[in-house]
C-alpha cells in the first residue's frame, strides 16, 4: 500500500505541475532530474548492490562482513561522486553546447549540488531491503516523494522553473536528515558498527564484485541518459522530453507491484539460493503477465485519461505515452530477470548483458534520432532492451531447474504475441475503433493466463510474497 501510495502521489505531483509549466518547461526540468539522477548513479561503482547483499547475509548469519563493507563502500561512492562532479565543472562549457541545448546556465549550476544532496538521500537505501526492512524502505519512499513534492510545487508556484530548484534542494536536506537517522536506528537495532579499518582492502573487494554489474547495469545507462537529453534537446525538442517523464510516470505507477516484489527477491534469492525456483516461476509467470495486461488496457483508455488529468496542451504526446509504456514494459520484464541474477551473485553475467544491451541502446539512438526523430528513439529503446529480455529468458529457461518449465515457455510464447499485436495497433492504427481492439487482446491475453497459467495454490503464496511477510521468514 506504502508503495501504492507513493506513486499515486508522485504522479498527483506530476499532474499539478502540469498546471505550473509548459510541456517544454517540464522537458527542461525533466533533463535536469535526469542528469542528477544519471551523475549519482554513475558514482555508484556497484556498491550499492554488494551492500545489500551483505546486510542479508548479516540478517541470517553473523559472519558477515558489512561492520566494515558500509564506511569502506560509502566512502568510495563519495569519492567517486568527487571526481564526476569535478569533470561535470570542468567540462561544463562543453556539455552546455552539446548536451543541453538551449538550457539556461543558471539552471545547469545547480546540479552539482543537487547531485551531492541527491547522493545522501539515496546511498543508505539498499542497506534498509538488506536487512529486511521493507516496510520501512517504502514508508520512507513515500515520506521522501510528499516531501520533494511539497517543496517542488510550492517553489514553483512562487518562482517559476529556478523556484522548484530552490523547493528541490531543500527537500533534499529534510530527507537526507530524516534516513540517516533512520539508518542510525537500524545499525543500533542489528548491532552494526562503522569500523573504519582495512578501508582499501575492503573497497577493493567491494570494487571487485560490484564494477562488473556496476558498469552494465547502472554506468553505461547513465551515459546514455545524458546522451538521450543531448538527442532530445538538439534533434527532438525539450516537448517531447516533457512527454517523455508523462509517460515513464504512467509506466511508474503500473509497475508498483513488480517493484515491490523485485526489492523482495534480491535477499530472498541471496539467503535461499537454489531454493528459490518456485518463486523465480511465479514472478515470470504473475508480474509479466501483470505489466502486459495493466500496459495494454492503459493505453486503450489513454485520449481520454490525458485530457481529463493534463489538459489540451499535453493531449499532443498521447503517441509517445503509449509508445514509451510498450517499451517500458520490456525494460521491466528485463529488471525482473536481472534481480534472479542479482541475488544468485551471477553480477558479471548480468553485467556484461546489460553492458551490450545499453552500448545498444545509445549506438541506435545516436544513428537514428537524427533522422527519425522520437521515432528513432522508440526503435534504440525497444529493439536493445528486447534483445536483453530474450537473453535473460533463454538464460533463466537453459541454466535453472524449473518443474514448469513447459508452461513458462508457453506463457512468454502468447506473451510476446500480444506484445507485437499491441505495438502494431499503437504504431499503424488511426481508426477510432482500434482502442476497443486494443482493450479486447488485453481482456483475451487476461483470459488466457487465468486459464492455462495460473492455479489456485499460487495465488495464495503469491499473496504472502506481496505481504512480505511469511515468504521471508521462511
Amino acid at each position: 500500500m506504502a508503495d501504492m501510495a507513493t506513486k499515486g502521489i508522485g504522479f498527483g505531483i506530476l499532474v499539478l505541475l502540469t498546471f505550473l509549466l509548459q510541456p517544454a518547461e517540464l522537458g527542461k526540468y525533466n533533463a535536469l532530474l535526469t542528469t542528477i539522477t544519471s551523475l549519482y548513479g554513475m558514482s555508484g561503482l556497484g556498491v550499492a548492490m554488494v551492500l545489500q547483499r551483505e546486510s542479508a547475509r548479516h540478517k541470517v548469519s553473523e559472519e558477515g562482513k558489512i561492520n566494515e563493507f558500509v564506511p569502506a563502500g560509502l566512502i568510495a561512492m563519495a569519492f567517486s561522486l568527487l571526481i564526476i562532479l569535478g569533470l561535470f565543472g570542468v567540462f561544463h562549457q562543453q556539455l552546455q553546447a552539446w548536451v543541453f541545448t538551449g538550457m539556461d546556465v543558471g539552471l545547469m549550476r545547480w546540479v552539482p549540488p543537487l547531485t551531492c544532496l541527491y547522493f545522501l538521500v539515496q546511498s543508505p537505501i539498499t542497506l534498509m531491503l538488506g536487512l529486511g526492512q521493507y516496510k520501512l524502505y517504502a514508508f520512507r519512499n513515500l515520506v521522501e516523494v510528499a516531501i520533494s513534492g511539497a517543496g517542488v510545487l510550492i517553489g514553483g508556484y512562487f518562482w517559476h522553473l529556478e523556484g522548484m530548484l530552490y523547493g528541490l534542494c531543500v527537500s533534499y536536506l529534510v530527507n537526507a536528515l530524516i534516513v540517516w537517522i533512520i539508518l542510525k536506528r537500524l545499525f543500533i537495532k542489528h548491532q552494526i558498527q562503522m569500523i573504519f579499518r582495512r578501508l582499501r582492502r575492503n573497497a577493493g573487494e567491494i570494487l571487485k564484485h560490484g564494477v562488473p554489474y556496476f558498469f552494465g547495469n547502472t554506468f553505461i545507462g547513465a551515459i546514455g541518459n545524458i546522451i538521450l537529453v543531448g538527442l532530445f534537446s538538439s534533434h527532438i525538442g525539450y516537448e517531447e522530453l516533457g512527454f517523455l517523464r508523462i509517460g515513464l510516470s504512467l509506466s511508474a505507477i503500473l509497475m508498483v507491484v513488480p517493484n515491490a516484489a523485485k526489492t523482495v527477491t534480491i535477499s530472498f534469492i541471496a539467503r535461499h539460493g537454489t531454493d528459490s525456483a518456485r518463486l523465480r516461476s511465479i514472478q515470470i509467470r504473475y508480474l509479466f503477465s501483470s505489466i502486459i495486461l495493466s500496459t495494454i488496457l492503459l493505453i486503450s483508455a489513454m485520449s481520454p485519461l490525458i485530457r481529463l488529468m493534463f489538459g489540451d496542451a499535453y493531449s499532443a504526446g498521447i503517441e509517445v505515452y503509449s509508445m514509451i509504456l510498450l517499451v517500458q514494459a520490456f525494460f521491466s520484464m528485463q529488471q525482473i530477470l536481472n534481480s534472479f541474477m542479482a541475488g544468485s551473485g551471477k553480477l558479471l553475467f548480468s553485467g556484461m548483458v546489460n553492458t551490450v544491451v545499453a552500448i545498444l541502446y545509445i549506438v541506435l539512438a545516436l544513428v537514428l534520432i537524427p533522422g527519425m526523430g522520437i521515432s528513432g528513439y522508440y526503435i534504440a529503446f525497444g529493439v536493445s532492451y528486447l534483445l536483453g529480455l530474450v537473453v535473460f529468458i533463454t538464460w533463466e529457461m537453459i541454466g535453472q531447474e524449473y518443474d514448469d518449465k513447459r508452461a513458462i515457455v508457453e506463457f512468454l510464447g502468447y506473451s510476446f504475441v500480444t506484445m507485437g499485436m499491441a505495438f502494431l495497433i499503437v504504431m499503424f492504427g488511426r481508426h477510432w475503433w482500434d482502442n476497443i481492439v486494443l482493450s479486447a487482446i488485453g481482456l483475451t491475453y487476461g483470459v488466457i493466463c487465468i486459464l492455462k497459467t495460473f492455479n489456485h495454490d499460487e495465488k495464495q503464496w503469491f499473496k504472502q510474497l506481496l505481504s512480505r511477510k511469511q515468504i521471508i521468514s521462511q
